[in-house]
């Protein structure tokens, strides 16, 4: 505000104007605190965390080691519609894609694994939607490594 502005309103009017805009920045934080503790409430499943480094591998060159950084993360898994086809070689392969929520407290980058607790299923994630205005949650895509077989 310019100065004869201030003179104009006077010191209570301004701290007035002031504290009402503190207040409307207090509701949308808080809102915003209510909207991620609801969205979090929905995460009924647990998942640990694997995060990828690179190691040297005997051979010289670099290779995946992953390292379990999170347990019993709370997780919601939502298989897509329909799967993704991709092509490697001349083979066509049809992979299944799932998307992850997962809490905004969450360090997850493309390449860690995501273990499923409950069915042992491994998913790799391939992307987060990190950097979007006002999350409540962390979503991950990503692919099924492996299946586990008694699951």
């Amino acid at each position: 505000m310019s100065t004869p502005t201030v003179r104009a309103l006077g010191a209570a009017a301004l701290l007035a104007r002031y504290s009402a805009g503190m207040a409307a920045d207090a509701a949308y934080f808080s809102s915003s605190t209510a909207a991620v503790a609801a969205a979090e409430a929905a995460l009924t499943d647990r998942c640990n965390i694997l995060t990828r480094s690179l190691g040297a591998s005997t051979t010289g060159g670099a290779k995946p080691v992953y390292t379990q950084t999170a347990t019993q993360v709370p997780c919601r898994v939502v298989l897509r519609a329909s799967p993704r086809h991709g092509e490697e070689g001349a083979q066509l392969l049809a992979q299944q894609v799932f998307r992850v929520f997962l809490p905004l407290t969450v360090s997850l980058d493309p390449f860690d694994r995501i273990v499923l607790t409950r069915t042992g299923d491994v998913l790799e994630a391939v992307d987060t939607d990190r950097g979007i205005t006002d999350p409540v949650l962390l979503t991950a895509i990503c692919r099924r490594l492996r299946a586990n077989p008694a699951g």
